[in-house]
């Protein structure tokens, strides 16, 4: 099944085409559901967001309540991006938005609707052995780094650029173990110097987006795949049960997933 599934996922080239026949409509969000026998999954596909007045906030809220009429509520579970989100009861909307971006909203809403929630991801030591497999651990830390540094100029405000990634590097170094690698701010930007003709500026953010991106980076393209054949695996396991499914991540991977996603729970 798994294979099947794998060779149902879309390329970055065929993702990179559906872009452009979707042209001047609204890519973001990408939205499409599934429903059998009125067993409903709903799949929103963002352009990241950390604007509480971003207009795909709405959208998600239109379709959840949707969601929420159509399923009674029952037997639902939430899927989110990029790990756990823990909401308390004191936070607000435009906090998390701001802070953790779209999947801390959407979490915010399954917590207030008493609705279960988890992020599908795979396990960030596995997937970063099986990245070392075929690229560096300069190359695949780099990268890793690289998508936070993107994620680091989407935030307004923006909190300190060497505490924000320091952190981060901290958390890469808990999570591999690597006693022999340098896990400092200097060396990342020592990496970033290596690696492009230009010096090392936090506010690139054209730079940190070709690196992290899987049109541009071999890297990214790796990292998806393992992540888009987890993601789907979790998705499978779920229907089987009889969850009603309401997922939102990157456009990228709602494009990438849909043809995949369409034959295996039909």
């Amino acid at each position: 099944k798994t294979f099947i599934m794998n060779k149902l996922l879309l390329t970055h080239l065929e993702v990179d085409e559906m872009y452009k026949q979707l042209g001047e409509k609204k890519v973001s969000p990408y939205f499409y559901k599934i429903n059998k026998n009125s067993h409903f999954f709903y799949y929103i596909g963002t352009n990241h967001i950390f604007d509480p007045n971003d207009p795909q906030i709405e959208i998600i809220r239109y379709y959840w309540q949707e969601f929420l009429n159509e399923t009674d509520k029952k037997n639902c579970i939430v899927l989110i991006e990029g790990g756990e989100r823990p909401v308390k009861n004191s936070d607000t909307e435009e906090y998390l938005i701001k802070t953790n971006g779209e999947p801390s909203f959407v979490a915010f809403l399954a917590y207030h609707a008493k609705i279960e929630y988890y992020s599908p991801e795979p396990d960030a030591k596995e997937e970063i052995e099986e990245m070392i497999k075929v690229f560096s651990k300069e190359d695949t830390i780099y990268y890793y780094i690289a998508r936070v540094a993107l994620q680091w100029n989407k935030l307004n405000p923006k909190p300190d650029f060497v505490e924000y990634i320091s952190g981060s590097l901290k958390g890469y170094k808990e999570t591999t173990g690597w006693e022999d690698f340098d896990f400092s701010i200097e060396n990342f930007i020592k990496l970033h110097n290596e690696k492009h003709k230009h010096k090392f500026s936090e506010k690139d953010k054209k730079c940190f987006y070709h690196d992290s991106n899987p049109f541009t980076s071999e890297l990214s393209r790796m990292s998806g795949d393992i992540r888009d054949e987890h993601i789907l695996n979790e998705i499978l396991k779920l229907w089987k049960k009889g969850k009603n499914i309401f997922i939102v991540f990157g456009s990228g991977h709602a494009i990438k997933q849909e043809r995949a996603l369409r034959n295996i729970l039909n």
